[in-house]
């Protein structure tokens, strides 16, 4: 009971202050055995009485997804929320999504705000996600709890690593150095978020 109650948060509870981010994870196949794709939004904020920022998933999507419908979703997604940044791996999506994106970008009038993500081979994807569990563990990453594909991800983060499935939580790993960048007092926050900050490895935000 702890535990599901230190996961999940009600969209009522959330800071109104966010900043927000998305990362995809594209799986290789498309066969019924592979890997889902998985596009995850969160956002970055302080909970009330909270000195360490906490990560708030805020929308899931994901399976075995057509490249175009994928494409399409991002754009939906990315008019929704205004991420910052989504991150993806560079090689994946210039196989994959590349030329469908070139053309949606036309037809929208304007191009996603995309980051590669430059992967260190000698960290597999398990590791990746062992390294968020801390953060889970403590509530520092809280499921929205209207969140599409919420009790999907609940189950990947807690039965890891025994559970099967783990493409939500891959993609979500990807968020942990965003969260590590905003770990600061609260007072510190109020410096302007249109005002450049960052580092090397995860580009300016605006």
């Amino acid at each position: 009971r702890d535990v599901v109650e230190r996961s999940f948060i009600s969209r009522s509870k959330l800071p109104q202050r966010r900043s927000y981010f998305q990362t995809l994870d594209l799986a290789a196949s498309q066969s019924d055995d592979a890997d889902n794709n998985a596009l995850v939004t969160c956002s970055i904020g302080w909970e009330k009485g909270k000195s360490e920022a906490t990560l708030f998933i805020e929308d899931i999507y994901a399976g075995h997804i057509k490249p175009e419908d994928i494409v399409e979703q991002m754009y939906q997604k990315y008019k929704v929320f205004k991420p910052s940044q989504i991150r993806t791996e560079e090689v994946a999506f210039t196989v994959l999504l590349k030329p469908l994106a070139s053309m949606v970008a036309a037809k929208h009038g304007f191009h996603l705000p995309l980051v590669w993500i430059k992967r260190d081979t000698k960290e597999s994807k398990e590791a990746r996600i062992a390294g968020m569990q801390p953060f889970f563990e403590r509530g520092q990453i809280r499921i929205v709890d209207d969140c599409p594909f919420r009790d999907n991800l609940f189950n990947e983060l807690v039965r890891f690593p025994k559970y099967r499935r783990r493409d939500i939580a891959d993609a979500l790993a990807d968020h942990i150095e965003f969260l590590e960048m905003f770990n600061a007092q609260p007072e510190q926050e109020a410096v302007t978020m249109s005002a450049p900050r960052g580092n090397s490895r995860l580009g300016l935000m605006a």
